[in-house]
């Protein structure tokens, strides 16, 4: 059941969330193995800044707002530190993408490997937030 003094379900901002910071690594792999791929089945436009700004931003964004309504409710320290490790990762991730772009290539590489694991960081903290969420339910009816 929903607590009717939440607007917006845990549940939901955590699926919505773990389907975002997916995307976002889908996103991440595909544009650093095959961007030519994704120009030839007319899509280049994903591989652009633009895109990815928004996957990352859209990803953060859920994370955040994961990160506090699971802080509230659930206090655990290893959920919140997974929010926060696939946070700064992603940010961290972009940052490197960005400097390899304006020609610091020791470090571009790092860049779309970082924000892979960060995104399945993001992942794993909103399945676990399910399951905590769910655990709490069924403890607490």
């Amino acid at each position: 059941m929903t607590n009717p003094d939440e607007p917006v379900s845990a549940g939901s901002i955590d699926k919505v969330g773990a389907v975002c910071s997916a995307v976002c690594s889908v996103h991440c792999a595909s544009t650093a193995i095959a961007p030519g791929v994704l120009a030839a089945l007319g899509v280049g436009a994903l591989a652009g800044p633009a895109a990815e700004w928004g996957f990352t931003a859209s990803a953060i964004l859920f994370a955040t707002w994961a990160l506090a309504i699971g802080w509230k409710r659930h206090r655990n320290r290893y959920l919140a530190g997974l929010f926060v490790l696939g946070i700064l990762g992603l940010g961290m991730g972009r940052w490197l993408e960005m400097r390899g772009a304006h020609g610091v290539h020791d470090v571009h590489d790092a860049g779309p490997v970082l924000s892979i694991a960060a995104g399945l960081t993001l992942v794993a903290a909103h399945v676990l937030s399910v399951v905590l969420s769910r655990r709490r339910r069924v403890a607490y009816g």
